[in-house]
């Protein structure tokens, strides 16, 4: 007999002996008392979806996330819970703010905008201070999102949000807990909007110094350290930045959320990219990359979009059941009339057979539309990363040279990989598989060139005017290198003199033709060498370009010197 059997013989023996006193209790009573899910109060199942909504936003699961927040609001509807409709929509808004500041989305930051004012009426109503309090908290958040993903101005109506919040917080205490989110996220506005760092330091401190004391601490502090981490990095202070980056990762360890590890992340390479530190800056920012790529895909937009769908159909269930009936009854009132179409019947019939194998067709046509559409995005997302890693890689081999003119010629061959790689990011983020949103690809590319050669806004005017804002990946990529070795050419022999250097980049639709200009207002630029045949590299790649887009290109000189190409569209 097995060793783990003894202890069970040993009991069978005691209970044959002790008869009936001492017999097995019935199985029914040994059960634990385990709540049927099904038979719970409706607001005690929606508690429990809007809890696991919650896990799910907070671990980056949006799809199951918004599935759970939308079956709870539609069961706090139907119960009169007015108090849990607030708080799921709340949650709801949070869930789209996430969504649209990884995405650069306006459009998904609005809809949260929505839902938090729809859950802050309801907070008011039922004169629930705390709640309104947070609730302030949030729609302020998901203004400072707009502000970071569309205009700046929404950063005022970021800070009104914050006021508001802290003029409701009661002497008796009713709304006190969000005062150090309250502190965090004013800083923000300080430190990313009115440039004031001192001010910033000082809400963060405080923040801090409530934070530490209650009991979520960890949670609330890693976004506190993240930002101080941030506000040392502006102010050029190297060794705190990184030491509150390191802060921020050892306490989103140990919250263990998808987010705040991203958010994390992504501080670390900042602050290591700011000084210099690229093998640390590209370790960390795979390590962002990969995590924002799996929470911001285009599958989990999608759906989050039939959750969405879902909960829109449950909701009108109702009002569709009662168009049933009234169906039903027109219906029977014209059965009458049918025996007369008995031939008009039969042809449609045919036409409907008809118009199905259409259907199908289409549909199957759809779908693999669908699926080529989701290959081609991942596609441009491989080679955007491949780019990534040979512009790191580049950047790397940079430091074992000493030759200038070597240097050179890695910087230029990594710039024109970074323009190459704008190009990618934008295809597979966006809705369009072939079409680029020239307008912020030439934004991103003319700034990182810019930036790329020690000027920034405050020492160089860059303007950026961009008319026809969609164009085709096949004219994008080229109309993009020639635009990055113009700019860089501009920013390398321009600008020689005491005048304030000025750029301006314009691409423009005129008469069947795009027209590409790029402005300098400098003095050092050679004509004459750059119309040499065979004079650069550089100009043997823009001419290439040319030939391949059909371009012709023109070079003056007034006040400065202005590169025109007029491409054809055809």
């Amino acid at each position: 007999m097995h060793q783990p059997c003894r202890p069970l013989l040993i009991l069978l023996l005691i209970c044959l002996a002790c008869g009936p006193a001492f017999a097995f209790p019935d199985a029914d009573t040994t059960r634990p008392n385990i709540p049927d899910p099904t038979k719970l109060p409706p607001d005690s199942i929606g508690t429990r979806l809007l809890r696991e909504g919650r896990k799910n936003r907070e671990a980056g699961q949006y799809t199951p996330a918004m599935d759970n927040d939308l079956q709870a609001l539609h069961i706090f509807q139907q119960t009169g819970n007015r108090s849990r409709e607030a708080s799921v929509n709340t949650e709801i808004a949070q869930l789209y703010q996430y969504m649209g500041e990884q995405k650069s989305s306006p459009s998904l930051v609005r809809q949260g905008l929505d839902y938090v004012r729809e859950g802050l009426d309801l907070y008011i109503a039922v004169k629930d201070t705390a709640k309104e309090v947070a609730a302030r908290n949030t729609q302020g958040v998901i203004y400072r999102s707009m502000a970071l993903v569309d205009r700046a101005y929404w950063y005022d109506s970021a800070m009104a949000c914050y006021q508001a919040a802290l003029a409701r917080i009661t002497p008796s205490g009713k709304g006190k807990r969000t005062t150090g989110a309250l502190y965090n996220n004013i800083s923000q506005v300080y430190s990313e909007y009115k440039k004031d760092y001192p001010a910033a330091l000082h809400y963060l401190e405080e923040a801090v110094r409530f934070n530490a004391g209650q009991p979520d601490s960890a949670f609330n502090l890693s976004y506190n350290y993240g930002n101080i981490a941030a506000v040392y990095q502006k102010m050029g202070d190297k060794k705190r930045s990184l030491e509150y980056a390191y802060k921020t990762l050892d306490m989103a360890r140990r919250v263990g959320t998808a987010n705040r590890l991203l958010n994390a992340y992504e501080q670390l390479y900042n602050s290591y990219d700011q000084f210099g530190k690229a093998d640390s800056a590209f370790h960390y920012y795979f390590i962002f990359d990969n995590m924002r790529d799996s929470m911001a895909s285009l599958t989990t937009t999608r759906q989050i979009a039939e959750a969405q769908t879902k909960y829109e159909t449950e909701k009108n269930k109702a009002l569709i059941t009662e168009l049933n009936n009234r169906n039903n009854l027109q219906q029977k009132s014209i059965i009458v009339l049918l025996a007369g179409l008995a031939v008009v019947l039969l042809f449609s019939a045919g036409l409907f057979a008809l118009f199905r194998r259409v259907q199908r067709q289409k549909q199957l046509i759809t779908t693999q539309s669908g699926q080529l559409e989701v290959m081609m995005k991942e596609l441009h997302h491989r080679v955007k990363n491949n780019l990534q890693i040979i512009s790191s890689l580049l950047s790397l081999q940079s430091y074992r040279l000493k030759d200038e003119e070597a240097l050179e010629a890695i910087r230029l061959s990594q710039q024109r990989v970074q323009a190459m790689s704008f190009i990618h990011q934008r295809l597979y983020t966006s809705d369009q598989a072939r079409m680029v949103n020239m307008k912020e690809y030439l934004q991103d590319l003319t700034l990182s060139l810019v930036m790329a050669y020690g000027y920034n806004q405050n020492t160089l005017d860059l303007d950026v005017q961009i008319a026809r804002q969609w164009l085709d990946v096949d004219k994008a990529l080229p109309l993009g290198l020639i635009a990055n070795e113009i700019t860089t050419n501009a920013l390398k022999y321009a600008f020689q003199g005491d005048q304030r250097p000025a750029l301006s980049v314009g691409l423009a639709e005129e008469g069947g033709q795009l027209l590409f200009t790029v402005k300098d207002n400098g003095r050092g630029w050679d004509v004459r060498q750059w119309e040499h045949p065979g004079a650069s590299f550089g100009r043997q790649l823009v001419e290439t370009l040319c030939r391949q887009l059909k371009a012709t290109q023109k070079l003056t000189y007034l006040n400065g010197s202005v590169f025109a190409f007029a491409i054809p569209l055809e």
